[in-house]
């Protein structure tokens, strides 16, 4: 009998597979407290909105300013995708996705006090 279990850290979740029975996966309930960058840290407290979602062109983030200063898009196999630093001069508060094929990704936002991630779809 063939099986595997893998853990995809990016988007917090056990991949079980087994011949002839099929794939699961099991995302794993993120508690209210995230770690980032080694530090524990209230989510609520970290301000930072992703919108829309579902996407189709743009997908866009509110902030408070400078607080985020880069990002990295991740498929589900936790492969970049599309990543961008931001200079202190040139904040940005969207990116244009267009490019990207239809599915679900993970968007990780850069910030002073480490990496937030969320997933989103692209439509």
């Amino acid at each position: 009998t063939y099986w595997s279990v893998e853990y995809i850290p990016i988007i917090n979740t056990a991949r079980f597979a087994s011949y002839g029975r099929g794939v699961w996966d099991f995302a794993m309930p993120l508690p209210d407290t995230a770690v980032v960058d080694g530090m524990a840290e209230n989510r609520q407290t970290m301000q930072i909105m992703v919108f829309p979602n579902p996407v189709a062109d743009e997908i866009m983030w509110n902030a408070p300013r400078g607080e985020v200063v880069g990002y990295t898009i991740f498929d589900l196999k936790g492969k970049e995708v599309l990543t961008r630093d931001f200079s202190k001069h040139n904040e940005q508060r969207s990116i244009h996705i267009q490019d990207l094929k239809a599915g679900t990704y993970i968007l990780g936002l850069d910030t002073q006090k480490g990496m937030i991630a969320t997933r989103f779809v692209k439509l």
